[in-house]
């Protein structure tokens, strides 16, 4: 049985966005993992992440945890709260980075993303995509990421501009390291979407990774 109750707790549960345990049902093994977490890399590319036994003792596995970000095939919230709080970027092609998008402004615009471990989903993954690509598999991807890299990780609280430590990294700098490709790579127009970000009165990327991902910080590899 789920442990649910604390979903309504808050004023913000009409923002919340929750996945199941997803796993691949060609690993025997896979199932019996007691949790999986969402994150990814700083070019934007999911991961699976498992939180060190320490870090989760005295939680049930019954509870829900909250997440980074999450794969994005399987997961629930209300459609009204989704589409208040821009839906999908119409402008990203085919499949690629649309998890990312959506977990970044999830939490960035007061929301929160959560794992429910006792919800389990089996998945088998497929050796390759059931699409085609027109402009090929790694420019369309590199171009989604691309977006979301130039709206959420370049945008900026206005009530943090004055306060802006000179210290905070350039983090679409630290993307363009990870994945120099994208540099060549036209994003489309994204004013729509920082100005969602805007009127939203989203968190800035800092503000993420210090309280949301603050292991992201520690991976950084590029000089500044």
């Amino acid at each position: 049985m789920c442990n649910i109750p604390h979903f309504f707790s808050d004023g913000h549960y009409d923002r919340l966005v929750v996945s199941p345990i997803v796993y691949d049902i060609s690993v025997p093994d896979d199932v019996s993992r007691p949790l999986y977490l969402g994150g990814f890399t700083w070019n934007l590319t999911f991961r699976w992440e498992y939180p060190s036994p320490k870090s989760t003792i005295g939680e049930s596995h019954l509870n829900p945890h909250s997440t980074p970000a999450i794969s994005g095939g399987i997961y629930a919230t209300w459609t009204d709260s989704f589409f208040r709080l821009g839906g999908y970027d119409e402008q990203m092609q085919i499949w690629g980075a649309e998890n990312i998008e959506l977990s970044l402004r999830t939490w960035m615009c007061h929301g929160r993303m959560e794992i429910v471990p006792c919800s389990r989903v089996g998945h088998l993954f497929r050796e390759k995509h059931p699409y085609s690509f027109p402009e090929g598999i790694e420019q369309t991807v590199v171009k989604n990421r691309k977006r979301v890299a130039l709206v959420w990780l370049e945008h900026t609280e206005e009530i943090d501009i004055a306060r802006r430590p000179v210290h905070v990294p350039n983090y679409v700098t630290l993307f363009y390291a990870a994945s120099p490709t994208a540099l060549g790579v036209e994003s489309g127009p994204v004013a729509d979407r920082k100005e969602l970000a805007r009127q939203l009165k989203c968190h800035s990327f800092d503000w993420y990774v210090n309280n949301v991902y603050p292991k992201l910080l520690e991976e950084i590899e590029v000089e500044l």
